[in-house]
């Protein structure tokens, strides 16, 4: 179940990544800077889910 969880924060970082190049290209501050927001929560929630498998 954790893993199943890691990997889908991993594709919705993915999409977070490819949706930050819009935002830069559109040059949208506020919105590149949501996804950069965004892009952490979600590496720090993929870091404590593997922190819990090592337990």
């Amino acid at each position: 179940m954790i893993n199943e969880r890691i990997e889908a924060l991993q594709r919705r970082e993915n999409v977070c990544w490819d949706m930050s190049e819009v935002f830069l290209h559109a040059k949208d501050a506020h919105g590149l800077h949501d996804m950069g927001v965004e892009i952490q929560g979600i590496q720090w929630a993929i870091r404590e889910l593997e922190n819990l498998l090592r337990k």
